[in-house]
């Protein structure tokens, strides 16, 4: 696959490229149109993390789909999958991570953001009890190796947020990572290609 690249544009156009963005993203994922911004704007914190972290997974399976596609044909490619797939367990979404990331088909940013995501996913998932607990509880509960500074930065740094609570703020924070991870480069050309 060529690689293409997009382009940030100024205003209105970067808006309209950004909704395209989001609803190729949808399409691939079988998703209704709006979904994604519906999940983050709506519904309680213990659905967004469910949502979110099921996003991030269909959007790292339509990356290594893209891949594979790409690697039809291409010996060095499939000789590097087949290799790392021998040493590898790929199983979940923290397995399909590693692949994605040795793969190089997200940016360390963007697998941090995913480790974000799935590490408050995870906690909602594992513990009933945490059901009605908002995502910003179950964040600050998150042993210290499995926080990132982005989130603490966002929430307390963001002078234009100063008026809304802290739990709004780090809702937002935690929409915005998911946001940034299907911004992914690849992703748009993955999803541009499958839908033509």
């Amino acid at each position: 696959m060529s690689e293409k690249t997009w382009k940030p544009i100024k205003g209105e156009d970067q808006y309209r490229q950004f909704k395209k963005h989001l609803r190729l993203v949808e399409k691939r994922l079988s998703l209704a149109s709006g979904f994604i911004v519906n999940s983050i704007n709506a519904g309680d914190d213990w659905s967004l993390a469910m949502k979110a972290g099921s996003v991030v997974e269909g959007a790292i399976n339509a990356a290594i789909d893209g891949f594979w596609f790409e690697a039809i044909g291409n010996e060095k490619i499939a000789s590097k999958t087949a290799r790392w797939l021998k040493r590898h367990p790929v199983n979940g979404a923290n397995g399909k991570l590693a692949l994605s990331k040795d793969l190089g088909l997200f940016s360390n940013a963007q697998i941090k953001s995913a480790r974000r995501i799935f590490a408050i996913r995870n906690q909602f998932a594992h513990d009933a009890a945490l059901m009605t607990t908002s995502l910003l509880s179950v964040y600050n509960s998150l042993d210290a190796g499995q926080k990132l500074e982005i989130f603490d930065d966002f929430i307390r740094d963001v002078e234009a947020l100063s008026e809304f609570p802290e739990e709004v703020r780090f809702r937002l924070a935690y929409g915005l990572d998911l946001m940034f991870f299907i911004s992914n480069e690849r992703i748009i050309a993955d999803v541009s290609q499958t839908l033509r």
